[in-house]
């Protein structure tokens, strides 16, 4: 290539390359009065409006879409989980499976002819329902591994060292029968009259304190309320009660505690409003201790009408609640430590006397115990043939006296 060819060349490519920056700065310039013209209408500013939003929709289907799937992939572990559970509770009885199949075949639950789909669907049922039968009194399989093969012990037939082989003999009522009942919502059993029940952790954790110290700093600044008003008398401070045995306290009917407490013991065994009594009682330190009586209801005809059920409650030491059988002397303790509640029904109060043993001198410097007793009518209470008829008290009235009357409570001189 010659001279000439070069600089013809780079002419060439000189005028290109303006030709090619004079187009970029037109089509530039038209872009310009574009974007000029669509501002002006605002038809650029929707349509990128427009595109952002098809944009942020897409990405919601796609996360949405993600989350259908993971939802979809817990259900499907749930199932499975269910599934294994069936199976495993299956084995103890399949007579169940069928049974469900069946109901739920009735019901127009499951499909015609489809197994697979109504043995799922009577898992689920069982599953959700919290089938109870399953768990508790689930049937065995039926074994011929029995070897009595149908033989009883002759109801005449006496042991050396058992009392009877009849079992006529075990279906009479008990002195007294012992229950224990869950801390939470209400009490689950039937309430017979002959039922001593216990309620461990009532009102809290055995080691919280805090309720006890409320109780005191209320019932103290209730006190000092009515001593500031210019009030006098027993109504106003604490009082000696059962021979000084242990204090009392009639000031605490506006005490929110106390009445926290009261409302939570009545809805526990469903007491009627209407019939309540109630006692605050503190056992200042461990010197303090209670006799063993009868509450009032026992003898007295017209609390007996109103009141078939004691219910108690402990915060503070723990302490023991003694029985004492009115006839045969039996004796029997239950401690009751810090937030427990005990209660016990009409007939063990006839039968038995009750009270809190003391402790020995060595132990008194021991801490208080503040007990609340709230008396009132269970309306779910059975009655059963062959209650004690009321005790005749021959001592007259004692000062063990009138119950503290808030909560529909009524006062009246007895033993309680």
């Amino acid at each position: 290539m010659n001279r000439l060819d070069v600089d013809s060349y780079w002419k060439d490519r000189r005028k290109r390359d303006e030709s090619l920056r004079e187009r970029d700065f037109e089509r530039g310039r038209g872009c310009e009065r574009s974007r000029s013209r669509e501002r002006a209408s605002g038809r650029g500013s929707r349509e990128r409006r427009s595109y952002r939003s098809r944009s942020r929709s897409r990405s919601r289907g796609r996360s949405r879409s993600r989350s259908c799937s993971r939802s979809r992939d817990r259900q499907h572990c749930r199932e499975r989980s269910r599934e294994r559970a069936a199976r495993l509770q299956d084995r103890a009885d399949p007579r169940r499976m069928t049974d469900l199949r069946r109901r739920l075949g009735e019901r127009g639950r499951a499909h015609d002819g489809d197994a697979a789909v109504a043995d799922s669907r009577a898992r689920d049922l069982r599953t959700d329902r919290g089938d109870e039968a399953v768990v508790r009194g689930a049937r065995l399989l039926e074994t011929d591994d029995d070897p009595r093969r149908g033989r009883k012990p002759a109801p005449t037939r006496k042991g050396r060292n058992t009392e009877s082989f009849d079992p006529a003999s075990t279906l009479g009522r008990p002195d007294l029968r012992v229950r224990v009942g869950a801390p939470h919502g209400r009490y689950a059993h039937p309430l017979r009259h002959d039922d001593l029940i216990i309620v461990p952790g009532f009102f809290g954790d055995e080691s919280d304190w805090s309720t006890y110290h409320a109780l005191i700093r209320e019932t103290r600044a209730a006190h000092a309320e009515l001593a500031a008003r210019g009030q006098r008398g027993e109504q106003c401070d604490w009082m000696a009660w059962h021979e000084g045995c242990h204090l009392i306290s009639r000031a605490v009917s506006d005490c929110p505690t106390f009445q926290k407490v009261l409302r939570r013991m009545a809805d526990y065994f469903g007491v009627e409003p209407s019939a309540k009594a109630s006692r605050f009682n503190w056992y200042k330190d461990a010197s303090d201790w209670k006799p063993l009586h009868h509450d009032s209801a026992a003898f007295n005809p017209e609390r007996a009408r109103t009141q078939n059920l004691t219910i108690g409650i402990s915060f503070g030491a723990e302490r023991e609640l003694a029985f004492l059988h009115a006839t045969s002397g039996t004796r029997v303790s239950l401690p009751c430590p810090n937030g427990s509640l005990y209660a016990f029904g009409r007939d063990v109060n006839i039968n038995w006397k009750h009270g809190v043993n003391a402790l020995p001198p060595a132990e008194h410097d021991g801490p208080g115990r503040v007990s609340i007793i709230l008396w009132g009518n269970a309306k779910q209470a059975i009655e059963e043939a062959g209650s004690p008829p009321l005790v005749v008290n021959n001592h007259g009235p004692s000062q063990h006296g009138a119950p503290h009357g808030g909560g529909g409570g009524h006062g009246g001189r007895g033993a309680r």
